[in-house]
């Protein structure tokens, strides 16, 4: 015989609970302004180094960490990759060319890796891709704060990217129709 569940159970109201608000991640264009063009005590290296790979992944439309870390040479122009975190779930394996837009040469020639295996030296600098997003995080946290944006990290560039990117290309499509 199976057994009945008390009745009790069905007298209950059960609520389904609602999903937490999620934290705005994307920030204004004069948020990204300000902080291309904060200032960097010469004696802060990872300081300025948190804000040039803000900016860094801003310009190349997002990229994450880990892909910033291990991304190649640029070849004729451009910086192809895979994105690791889903390359293994896609026939494309997550293909990705950027093209290299001016704005990024600075950064390239700053960051650049002697040996020449990667396009930036992040990996001789960390020892692995966790280290580097965190050091960046904290440092970034540093940078929000003296510019009062909470809880900077390096996820706001690529998530206000996007926003950016869908708020432009938005309006350009509603002022041509």
């Amino acid at each position: 015989a199976r057994r009945q569940r008390p009745d009790v159970y069905k007298r209950q109201k059960y609520k389904i609970p609602k999903n937490p608000i999620t934290r705005k991640r994307s920030l204004t264009v004069e948020q990204i302004r300000a902080i291309k063009s904060y200032r960097v005590p010469d004696n802060m290296t990872g300081v300025m180094l948190a804000r040039d790979v803000f900016i860094m992944s801003f310009i190349m439309v997002g990229m994450n960490s880990v892909d910033m870390y291990y991304v190649g040479v640029p070849n004729n122009g451009r910086l192809e990759y895979e994105r690791r975190k889903t390359m293994n779930r896609r026939d494309d394996r997550a293909f990705i060319s950027i093209k290299v837009e001016p704005e990024l040469l600075p950064y390239l020639e700053r960051y650049k890796d002697s040996l020449g295996d990667r396009a930036f030296n992040f990996f001789v600098r960390y020892s692995t891709h966790k280290q580097f997003v965190h050091k960046v995080n904290a440092h970034l946290k540093k940078v929000g704060d003296e510019l009062g944006i909470p809880d900077l990290t390096l996820y706001a560039a690529r998530h206000s990217w996007a926003t950016i990117c869908l708020l432009y290309t938005s309006d350009a499509a509603d002022e041509r129709s």
